[in-house]
This record gives C-alpha cells, structure tokens and sequence, in this order.
C-alpha cells in the first residue's frame, strides 16, 4: 500500500501500489481529496525530500508537508498559486491552508486569469464566511471586480449571504454602496426575496430608492413586479417612491395589478399609492387588472376607490377590457357596481361588440341585461343594432 500521513501524525491518503505512477500524479490526488495547493505540498521519504517525477512503484510510507510560499517565484508560480487560492475559496476548502499561503506572502489580491477572480470574490460568491473574514483582516481589496464586473458585495447580494454581506459592509465595502455596485446589490437582493441582505444594505446606507443601472426600474418596482410584498413592505417603510414611473410610465402599483400580485398591491395601497395613476397609453392598475382576468386585485382596487370609469388611449374602461378578454367573474363584479355600459371606445366599439367578436356570448347577455334602457323583449334588436351598425361603418 502506498500511504500519506501529515505532520500531525494522521493518514490523509491510503492507495494500492501501482495506482498512482508518480509523485505528481499523487499530489492531484491530495489536491482534488484535500484541496491541499500542488505549490505547497512537499511529500518525503524516510527523511528524503521527493521530486514530482519519483516513481511510486513499491509499498511507501509518504510524510506530507505544507510548506511556506517561497520568496522568489516567477510569473508562472505566481499564477498558479493565484489560481490555489481562488480554488480554496470557490471550494469553500478550510481556510489553514488559505492562510498559511496569506503569511507566506501571497498577493491577496491576485487574480486568476482562468476563473476571472480573485480570492475574496470566490469567497464571497460561494458563502466561504470563514475566508471572507480572513481576506478582509489581510486588508483584501473590496473594490475589484470579476471579469463580469460584480464586486464582493454585489455577488454575495445577490446569493443572499447576508453575514458575508455585513463583513464586506464592515471591512470598508461601504466606499461601494453609493454608486453601480449598491444600487446593483440591492437590486438583486430585491429581485431574489433576500430580505436579510436588503436589510443590512438600508442600514449600511444604499438608497431604498436604488434603480437597476441596465432596465432603470426602482428597487420598489422589481419587488411589486416579483410580488414580494415583504421586500416592498420594508422598502415602503424606508420612504421608498410609492409612484416611481419606470420608461413605459408603470409604477410598482401598475405592475403588482397587471401580475395579480395582490398582497403587493395591497401593501402599496397601504402606503397610499396612487390608485388612479396611468401609464403612457393611459392604463390604470384596476384597467390592467380587469384586462389580466385578476379579480381579486379588482376587488382590492375598488375597495380602494380606484376609478372604474376611466379610459385608456384606446377608450377601454375596466368593463370594455374585461368583456373583451372573457373574463365573466370581473364584468359580473364591475356590473354589481355600476359600471356606465354601452361607452364607445375610438373605434366606435362598445363592450358588448368586443365581446360578441371574440365569442364571449355568457357576457354579451350579461351586458345586455344590465343595459337600462332596454327592455327584455327589445334586448336582441339592440344588440343586432350595435353589432350591424358598427359593421356597416367604413
């Protein structure tokens, strides 16, 4: 058997004879099972230092030694022991070799050309709490980037690590949180419900009213389109923009109705969002509600006193976009209260047209019992009127 025991006394590896050719292919073997860095190990033979091509064909007893980083190493060590501590910490490996590596004088802030990192990032993106907090104590810097360009905070943000979060906050991160990297770590944490992460960046001083750099939306619009009705509670009560308009004129409120994301919308309306704000073709939240088929939000927003009689650019009400989606439940909820039937739209429809051309009969005679004017006997002839005199125009 071919045997490795460490300075402690403990066997680390135990293999058959034959199964490994050479002192290099051992040493992988260590790397891959330990995480033990190929430029650290020294492995020795009844007291003889061993080369990476000795030959392992007899039954040994190997002594393994994690030796300090040498002093004068050249660009290609210099790689390749970047390349050991950007691995340690994306393996989340103990960090006693990490730190023997550190006092032996390695640039902390190397960068790994093959992964685009460096340690801390690595750290930090795989939740490696312990190498973090080692890095940081080495003075690592906290503003480098990946070849994705996400610094330390922006990648352990959007893993939602919030102790590596604190730590990087702590260490000096803070330098980050007022320009792309905090508005790009609250975002993600927003985006991806992680509350405790969102937390410790308000407290660390990110704007509640952060906006993604790339789409322009607002902390408080991601979370109402999300539906995280708990992160948009919190960014609420941080006075976050309520009426926010992203480029289409959506707020958080427009977007948590047109998804049916009720409790965001609820939360909202708590937080006296404009219930009759409209976007740039003049949709309201209870429009895009009722076009979306979400009763409940419906409900909500007529609770709520939203205005049931506006018009978009296209003159659709709440009950013209719900006749003409097929959405029964909605035109029964607008019609118990009240809603003006028979408007005309820009192309001289009505509901009942829209609703008669997509096949929607149940709603068609909803619409026409609820119509005032018409007698039960007259109900057909109005609807033959409003059908074929709108046909007939050019």
């Amino acid at each position: 058997m071919l045997r490795v025991w460490s300075d402690s006394g403990d066997e680390v590896f135990a293999t058959p004879t034959g199964e490994l050719k050479d002192v290099a292919a051992l040493k992988q073997s260590l790397r891959t099972l330990h995480g033990f860095p190929l430029c650290l190990q020294q492995l020795a033979y009844e007291g003889r230092s061993l080369d990476d091509s000795a030959q392992l064909d007899k039954p040994m007893d190997l002594h393994l030694t994690l030796a300090s980083v040498p002093d004068d190493l050249n660009p290609s060590q210099k790689a390749e022991i970047a390349s050991e501590l950007v691995g340690y910490a994306a393996r989340q490996s103990s960090a006693e070799v990490a730190a023997r590596m550190l006092k032996g004088g390695v640039d902390k802030d190397l960068y790994d050309a093959s992964s685009g990192s460096t340690a801390l990032l690595a750290a930090s993106g795989s939740n490696h709490i312990e190498l973090v907090s080692l890095l940081l104590s080495s003075r690592a810097s906290t503003e480098l980037q990946d070849r994705g360009g996400n610094t330390a905070l922006m990648l352990a943000s959007g893993h939602g690590y919030d102790q590596v979060v604190r730590l990087l906050v702590k260490a000096g991160a803070h330098k980050d949180l007022h320009g792309r990297a905090g508005d790009v770590s609250i975002i993600r944490a927003c985006e991806r419900r992680h509350l405790e992460v969102l937390l410790v960046l308000l407290k660390a001083g990110v704007s509640c009213d952060a906006c993604d750099p790339e789409t322009g939306n607002s902390a408080l619009f991601i979370a109402s389109y999300r539906g995280h009705s708990d992160i948009a509670s919190v960014l609420l009560g941080a006075h976050a923009d309520s009426d926010f308009q992203d480029p289409q004129g959506k707020t958080p409120l427009l977007v948590a109705a047109e998804r049916g994301n009720l409790q965001a919308a609820r939360v909202l309306l708590d937080a006296y969002a404009e219930a009759d704000s409209c976007d740039n073709h003049g949709n309201t939240a209870l429009i895009l509600a009722s076009d979306n088929g979400h009763i409940e939000t419906v409900r909500l927003l007529m609770q709520r006193g939203a205005d049931k009689e506006i018009r978009n650019q296209a003159g659709h009400d709440a009950l013209t976009s719900a006749a003409m989606r097929g959405h029964v439940q909605i035109v029964r909820l607008l019609l118990t209260l009240r809603q003006i039937v028979g408007r005309r739209d820009y192309r001289d429809s009505t509901a009942m047209i829209l609703a008669s051309s997509a096949g929607h009969d149940e709603i068609v005679n909803m619409l026409l019992e609820a119509s005032p004017e018409t007698p039960p006997e007259g109900r057909l002839s109005r609807f033959l009127r409003e059908t074929l005199g709108c046909w007939r125009r050019p």
